[in-house]
């Protein structure tokens, strides 16, 4: 016997005749399903699958029982609805796939922060970069714009780039410019771009200058990365440089942690200081030592009004078992490197080993491996 899943469509049915309970028991013993069978007087109403009702609905009125379809329900019956309206299903699909497009343009970009640069020029350099009007904003990468927009307008000294939705926003500190009887040599004065520290190249841009430096290069600090000269005649380098440095440290931990806990009410001293020389003017309830000591200052001319809140303290000493204080020193030694990491360098790597474990202390080695600005500018005339 030939079934339609239940996923293309099922039908309500409403039934009249004599025997209508007799009959749907006898057509369940064949293998057929009904559900939702109900009875309101003379009437029956059941669902059954919809190529079941294609089946069966002859053999019902053989035998004297009259069937109507009340509804179609399912996936099958809704599509075939839908292909009356084919058109608009269409014309709407297309007007989501066009709303789709527009909003992943970029249609606005505004700049804020400007006082002598025009907005104008601002919006042309960004456009140089790809941020423009029309733009893919999914392509767009609005931290490579914002570093390189100094870079190309001089008198901006920071800019950032929001791209959300379909509006940009640039905004833009401009430089603080000296007066010309304080900085006669001016902002162009000759010089080269020097490296800041050591490092590998991994990728430059020179926008003035002769670049001496090769992607894959090992540089060193104070070594000329872009020589500031044009046609034999001495400029002011200008352009960037990122290198891949490393950073690493030793450090001994003590795989033992002191916990300290205040405990009972807080005592209370008041002192004045002069210099390094303090009086004791009151205090109360001191506790027993160790204490914890949390103070509050106010100056009178050259002496100190001290207020210490003085709080005993139980410290408890907490033993890591072996794998635990491995990881927390581990943890601990990556922490202090990466300290030394300048904000806005790209963390490329990180490498902690434990050279040796000794009673309770571990003594571990840290590397971080970072992509970073290491371009500087060095005046002609002066010193490294």
């Amino acid at each position: 016997m030939r079934r339609w899943p239940t996923i293309w469509g099922w039908v309500e049915v409403r039934a009249i005749g004599p025997g209508v309970m007799a009959w749907l028991q006898a057509r369940a013993g064949e293998g057929y399903r009904f559900w939702q069978i109900k009875r309101q007087g003379d009437t029956w109403r059941f669902a059954m699958e919809a190529g079941d009702w294609l089946q069966l609905k002859d053999r019902a009125e053989e035998v004297g029982l009259h069937l109507r379809v009340e509804r179609y329900r399912g996936p099958y019956f809704t599509w075939l609805q839908l292909k009356r309206y084919r058109f608009w299903l269409l014309a709407g699909s297309l007007g989501v796939l066009f709303l789709l497009i527009l909003s992943s343009l970029v249609w606005v970009v505004d700049v804020r922060g400007t006082e002598t640069v025009s907005p104008e020029k601002v919006r042309h350099e960004a456009a140089r970069l790809g941020l423009r009007k029309g733009a893919l904003r999914y392509g767009l990468s609005g931290d490579r714009v914002a570093f390189l927009l100094p870079t190309l307008i001089p008198e901006i000294h920071w800019a950032e780039v929001s791209i959300r939705g379909i509006r940009a926003e640039i905004r833009v500190v401009e430089e603080k410019r000296v007066p010309a009887e304080l900085f006669p040599e001016g902002r162009s004065r000759p010089g080269d771009l020097v490296a800041a520290r050591d490092g590998l190249v991994h990728s430059f841009l020179v926008l003035h200058g002769e670049p001496q430096v090769e992607v894959g290069q090992l540089v060193e600090e104070g070594m000329v990365l872009i020589r500031g000269q044009a046609g034999g005649k001495p400029i002011q380098a200008r352009g960037w440089v990122k290198a891949q440095v490393w950073y690493d440290t030793y450090v001994e931990i003590e795989t033992k942690r002191v916990w300290e806990t205040p405990v009972g009410n807080a005592g209370q001293r008041w002192i004045l200081q002069l210099g390094n020389k303090r009086w004791t003017l009151y205090q109360r309830n001191l506790p027993p030592r160790p204490w914890k000591v949390q103070g509050q200052e106010v100056a009178i001319g050259p002496f100190r009004w001290v207020r210490e809140d003085i709080w005993e303290v139980r410290r408890q000493v907490q033993v890591l078992p072996p794998e635990k204080a491995r990881k927390w020193a581990e943890e601990e030694a990556l922490a202090r490197v990466l300290e030394r990491v300048p904000l806005g360098a790209a963390i490329l790597d990180k490498k902690v080993e434990i050279l040796w474990e000794r009673g309770g202390t571990l003594g571990v080695w840290a590397q971080v491996t970072a992509l970073e600005e290491i371009a500087r500018l060095h005046l002609q005339g002066k010193g490294p």
